[in-house]
């Protein structure tokens, strides 16, 4: 700027409010004048937001600048400059052919939005706002392509139900996802660049060619339950998951490169290639390069080619799960090179996390805490008891036993009673020590669930008290540290790979403790947590709330997501291998139904199965509410009661494999012999209920209605049953059993 004579000699810079940085040349130094010479240099002229509902809504008024609608003469909308409210442009329910060209939309709220539309094309424009960028639904014959994609907290192309469409060379950036849909059939995905927190993530598919992307993102590329899908010579760089392929058949995995963004050996991602429950998928000529996994076949991946491909620098070449070996896949003509191993096998993917080197860790006992793992599968490899005989009985006073027995390596059986203490017990039923938690049944809570105790590789116990403590123990019953929250604790703690131990507690918050008893991080709800936490392998944290939310929190504290089921978590959250999967179930929602969700480890619904039908008030008034935690068989069945009387199988897509009125207890969670054998505490006698994995009665009561929406008897138990190594079956009864009150049985 310079000032001489009285004159002002000025340089303008104006930048457009969607930040693309366009330059004018501007002649004077007159504000109007300035603005005029910045319209004119421009090539878009600012416009309202833009909606057309049906074939009649193209007019000029409405933003058309040409076109007549037929295929040879689309009708065009271009040279637009729109600040998004609700939406930029929104067309709904037209068949016209139309071109979107050359606009430029930003601010909040959508894009652009197509709505049961056909025959559109949006090309050259640039799309920056807060929410989806690009969102389409029951539609077809459209095509998104060469468009500049930016989204704040949306996705940058959202899709549902849709057919024949195309999506090319678009550059995407921000957001939840890239691309992501569901339904979609007979389309392409191809050469788009970019990436946001993950990649293109889509689900129910078929007939879809993904090909020639170049992504960066936590799951670059990832497709569950889908069919004929062909994901070729596509570039992508995770710190997860490269390609993920899940619940699917008939894919082609070919000529794609996937490694980790950071390279070198010292910043491995997860997965290079991950197959998870999916069959007949070929993988072929790809690159996979410093990941843990270079190849991943887990969870029932079966009937799968693996051939010609270069596998190098991994810490694992392939590596299979027991449920996925090589022997049942056809492996060949791989080139490794620079690999720790080139082959790794797991003898069991579904009850074993990993363990710290060094220090203290979760325990490897036969049942070291609250649904055997951190998983909370509550799949046992000891083979439990095959007929029903009392072994002994340990009473522990009180009214009843609300927690589950955690046992450890010496088979030594820990339980907490109402009657205000945590007992040791030996395999005879002998009573080795007690400590007073100060746990009973009158403390104010949401529920008579009770804390269930967590051992420690080095024997040491904890457990949480009603009175709002978690208590460390030491092996011989004295007391290592109390740590104090704000509410009744009725969570299970679990021991992460460091030794950190998480616990909810009434008062909202979860809770990392470290293992002298210090505080590390609080993270808060929107409500209680009586869910008990569970932990992948990442160290991800996955636990349910009072407020309906599944919550996927960071091993520093912070949320990775979460997920909203409409009503309240009780129960606690199962892990599929590896944390593919996350099963969850709901209280009574505002309908008075509960559900079953399968959700996958980015926090998106795979599918729900409800599990009661919708209730009255004076119905649910007789329906106990989903309180059982979610049990995995060894070829992944997942069994739960549903709380109205009702013992479900669900099979890995989410349909119903069998359901059975019983007996069952709906607080009891399952436990699962290495057989498959079902065990269940039940509401009368004889206390326990065995069933076969097809569920026909294996011992115990025939199954018979007892809770059934309206009709009520018997005995409820909460505690859960633990299996022992030599099969014996522990588990408490609750104070409406007049002969067991109170009192931990051994049943074998």
């Amino acid at each position: 700027m310079t000032q001489g004579g009285g004159a002002l000699d000025v340089d303008y810079q104006i930048v457009d409010a969607s930040g693309s940085k366009t330059y004018f040349t501007c002649s004077g130094t007159e504000p109007t004048s300035i603005v005029l010479d910045a319209l004119v240099s421009s090539d878009s002229l600012p416009h309202a937001p833009i909606f057309i509902d049906g074939n009649d809504g193209f007019t000029a008024d409405n933003g058309v600048t040409g076109g007549t609608g037929t295929s040879d003469d689309p009708y065009v909308i271009s040279g637009w400059t729109i600040q998004a409210q609700d939406y930029g442009i929104e067309i709904a329910n037209t068949t016209a052919y139309l071109t979107i060209t050359n606009v430029t939309i930003s601010w909040g709220g959508d894009g652009i939005v197509l709505s049961s539309i056909q025959n559109v094309v949006v090309q050259n424009s640039r799309i920056s706002v807060y929410g989806d960028a690009i969102r389409v639904d029951n539609s077809e014959n459209f095509q998104i392509t060469t468009n500049d994609i930016y989204s704040g907290n949306g996705h940058g192309i959202s899709l549902y139900t849709s057919t024949s469409f195309d999506l090319s060379y678009n550059t995407l950036g921000g957001g939840p996802f890239a691309i992501t849909g569901s339904y979609l059939s007979d389309a392409s995905i191809v050469g788009n660049t970019g990436g946001a927190e993950d990649g293109i993530n889509l689900d129910h598919l078929s007939g879809l060619l993904i090909s020639q992307n170049s992504m960066s993102a936590h799951t670059p590329i990832s497709v569950y339950s889908c069919s004929n899908v062909s994901i070729d010579s596509n570039s992508v760089t995770s710190p997860n998951a490269g390609i993920t392929v899940s619940n699917c058949d008939n894919v082609l995995v070919s000529d794609n490169t996937a490694s980790n963004p950071f390279g070198g050996a010292s910043n491995l991602s997860e997965e290079g290639i991950w197959i998870t429950g999916s069959n007949n998928i070929t993988i072929i000529s790809n690159a996979v390069s410093y990941s843990f996994s270079g190849i991943l076949l887990s969870d029932f991946a079966t009937g799968n080619t693996v051939t010609n491909n270069v596998i190098s620098n991994n810490q694992c070449g392939i590596q299979t799960d027991s449920s996925s070996s090589v022997d049942q896949n056809y492996v060949a003509d791989n080139t490794f090179e620079g690999n720790a191993q080139d082959y790794c096998g797991q003898s069991s993917s579904w009850t074993v996390s990993p363990q710290a080197t060094g220090g203290v860790s979760l325990g490897i006992t036969p049942w070291p805490m609250f649904r055997h793992d951190l998983s909370h599968t509550g799949l046992s490899s000891y083979l439990g008891a095959q007929t029903y005989s009392l072994k002994w009985a340990f009473d522990a006073g009180g009214t009843g036993i609300n927690s589950a027995p955690a046992i450890d390596a010496n088979g030594n059986i820990y339980v907490q009673s109402t009657s205000g203490y945590l007992y040791a017990v030996d395999q005879n039923g002998g009573l080795k020590w007690s400590f007073p938690t100060f746990d009973q049944a009158g403390v104010p809570s949401c529920c008579r669930l009770r804390s269930s105790p967590a051992i420690d590789s080095s024997g040491g116990i904890y457990v949480g008290s009603s009175n709002g403590e978690l208590y460390s123990l030491f092996p011989n019953g004295t007391l290592n540290w109390s740590f104090s929250t704000s509410g009744p604790i009725q969570s299970s703690p679990a021991i992460g790979s460091d030794g950190t131990i998480y616990v909810g507690s009434s008062d909202t918050n979860v809770y990392a403790i470290t293992h002298d008893g210090q505080l590390k991080w609080k993270f808060a709800t929107g409500s209680g947590v009586v869910s008990s936490p569970a932990i992948d392998s990442q160290g991800i944290v996955y636990v349910g709330g009072n407020d309906g939310n599944l919550y996927a929190i960071s091993p520093i504290g912070t949320i990775e997501w979460s997920f909203k089921t409409g009503g309240a978590i009780l129960s606690s959250p199962t892990l599929g291998p590896r944390g593919s999967r996350i099963y969850v179930v709901n209280n009574f929602d505002l309908t008075g139904a509960n559900y079953l969700f399968a959700i996958n480890r980015i926090g998106r619904l795979e599918w729900k199965m409800q599990l009661t039908p919708p209730l009255t008030p004076g119905q649910r008034r007789h329906c106990f509410g989903a309180w059982a935690s979610p049990a995995l068989g060894p070829n992944g069945t997942v069994y739960l009661d549903s709380g109205c009387g009702f013992f479900d199988a669900v099979n890995l897509d989410g349909s119903l494999s069998w359901s059975i009125v019983e007996t069952a207890s709906p607080y009891s969670s399952a436990a699962i012999g290495s057989d498959g054998t079902i065990y269940v505490g039940t509401n009368g006698p004889p206390t326990m209920l065995a069933l076969n994995p097809d569920g026909t009665s294996k011992w115990g009561t025939d199954p018979s209605p007892c809770i059934f929406i309206d009709q009520i008897c018997g005995r409820v138990l909460f505690s859960s049953p633990t299996i022992g190594p030599d099969g014996t079956i522990y588990i408490g009864t609750d104070e409406s059993n007049s002969q067991y009150h109170g009192t931990l049985l051994a049943i074998s």
